[in-house]
């Protein structure tokens, strides 16, 4: 339910850049209470959208978008702050990790083994003519973790870049 709550008012965030700010009048009150009642509950989900929705009502507004400052500017920077909670660390020795750990990656060892024991040929290899130097990265792990926290700070973000440059 928070979804489509939610997809429908970033909807609606489109609609109003498409349509632009006059024919949105009619809708942007109603529109603005629904976003910012969606910032008192307790939905990663509905803040990413409502923020979403902030960005592009900046941009729709633009100087009228102001008044709203005072109370949207604070969940934005709050937002932007936050610490996801997700920490790794694969670099050096895993007994040198706080409690062990640490990510084994010596099947991207240029010896073979690895593909070998994977049943093929080396995957990794470069094409014929391939210029990019991508040996420095072998033996390291790279590793890219999406969590919803990093969604609503990645739309706070945006929302600040938006009232930034549109308002």
């Amino acid at each position: 339910a928070w979804e489509l709550r939610g997809r429908s008012l970033e909807a609606l965030g489109h609609l109003a850049l498409a349509v632009g700010a006059p024919k949105f009048a009619p809708y942007r009150d109603a529109s603005l209470r629904a976003a910012a009642a969606n910032l008192e509950l307790d939905s990663t989900e509905l803040a990413e959208y409502s923020y979403g929705f902030f960005a592009n009502a900046a941009k729709v507004m633009r100087g009228e978008f102001a008044p709203l400052l005072p109370q949207l500017a604070p969940h934005l920077l709050d937002a932007a702050a936050r610490k996801d909670g997700a920490c790794f660390d694969f670099g050096g020795d895993a007994d040198e990790i706080d409690g062990g750990g640490g990510f084994d990656a010596s099947f991207l060892d240029d010896d073979g083994a690895g593909a070998a024991a994977a049943g093929g040929d080396d995957e990794w290899e470069d094409e014929e003519g391939d210029d990019d130097d991508d040996d420095s990265l072998a033996g390291q792990a790279v590793l890219t973790v999406r969590t919803a926290m990093m969604n609503v700070k990645r739309a706070a973000i945006v929302a600040l870049g938006n009232v930034a440059e549109y308002t």
